[in-house]
């Protein structure tokens, strides 16, 4: 059986580790393991003499110089725009950003105040405040692009990177796929192959209309900037109605800001379209979107309402799922199975059903 345990380095890995990134007078005074998602990667939070740190471990495999200094870059002028993000601190022995130990490389940036999230918000300032700094990010981004000595992020116009990647993972999805992840289930507990098979269920029903609605999409060429893509609730931290970080940028790239727009909102508000309106009105007060917009929003939004359930089933097939992580698993496929099941009638779909289905 697969545990979800991570080793947690002796304090005397972790002093040493910090001395390459803060020298010397950085020194360490406590640790705590920040809670974690469901990456292979471990975060510590480390007070030091300096201040709070976050120092996060991964995976030597995952490691991309290229794009570490490219994102480096990004945040700094994030950053410098006056938004709550963690900027990297670069090795002060030789000016890098990651130290490499056995398999792992490690990073540091400054640990950012709050807390994630909760919903329900508790009041229509925190809603406001989320999405003017979105706006103000995506603003941000756009003008980090247009510096004249960034001409790796120029404003490319192009397809939509997310709706080409998910087109071809609805593609992958074939029927004999679908019986084997069936199958895989009758070996889950209960509380994961419930919500799992009416995943299934909902991705028999609704796949072809996304599908097309995707389609309908991919030629479009419309501006790629820098994006966050894993901007979802409990990457959003709040001190009263203040947002005071965003956090975990790993999963940034070039992409279309309604990508981050589709994560969020979806996540915070599901189906409650008048949660929606209110957010997006506060969010087009900097910056309006197109009618193109709009269509690319609720298409990957409808998406990832479909896919998002089946990542994790495909990982319950390749036995990647510690038992001990499924009754955090559990409610997230929930939600998306409830979600997916109200895909027609919450947004406007006139579907004809598959007959195929799969039985718990």
């Amino acid at each position: 059986m697969l545990s979800s345990s991570l080793m947690i380095p002796t304090t005397e890995e972790i002093a040493d580790c910090l001395r390459h990134f803060l020298g010397r007078a950085g020194r360490l005074q406590s640790v705590m393991p920040a809670a974690g998602g469901f990456s292979r990667s471990q975060v510590l939070q480390v007070n030091t003499s300096q201040g709070m740190y976050s120092l996060k471990s991964s995976p030597l495999d995952q490691l991309s110089p290229d794009r570490l200094k490219a994102r480096a870059a990004w945040l700094t002028a994030l950053h410098d725009a006056a938004l709550p993000v963690p900027v990297p601190v670069r090795r002060q022995d030789n000016g890098t950003l990651t130290l490499v130990q056995q398999n792992l490389f490690w990073q540091c940036s400054p640990w950012l105040p709050g807390e994630p999230v909760r919903l329900p918000l508790q009041n229509a300032a925190q809603r406001d405040a989320i999405f003017m700094t979105v706006a103000r990010l995506h603003l941000a981004s756009e003008q980090f692009a247009a510096r004249p000595e960034n001409v790796a992020f120029r404003n490319p116009v192009g397809p939509v990177p997310a709706i080409q990647e998910r087109l071809r993972i609805l593609h992958a999805w074939t029927p004999s796929r679908l019986q084997a992840a069936s199958n895989a289930l009758s070996r889950a507990p209960s509380a994961f192959s419930q919500p799992a098979i009416q995943i299934l269920n909902n991705f028999i029903a609704w796949s072809g209309p996304v599908q097309s609605e995707l389609q309908s999409l991919a030629s479009e060429l419309v501006p790629l900037q820098m994006c966050w893509r894993d901007l979802h609730e409990a990457h959003v931290l709040l001190t009263g109605d203040q947002v005071t970080g965003l956090i975990d940028p790993d999963a940034a790239r070039i992409d279309h800001f309604t990508t981050d727009l589709s994560r969020l909102l979806g996540g915070m508000f599901g189906d409650d379209h008048a949660g929606w309106q209110a957010a997006l009105a506060c969010y087009e007060t900097l910056h309006p979107l197109t009618t193109v917009d709009r269509k690319m929003l609720l298409a990957l939004d409808h998406s990832s309402t479909l896919l998002s359930g089946m990542t994790w089933i495909e990982r319950w097939q390749a036995g990647e799922i510690p038992h001990d992580d499924i009754p955090r698993i559990a409610p997230r496929l929930e939600r998306w199975a409830m979600r997916g099941a109200s895909l027609a009638g919450a947004k406007g779909f006139h579907l004809n059903l598959r007959t195929t289905r799969f039985e718990t």
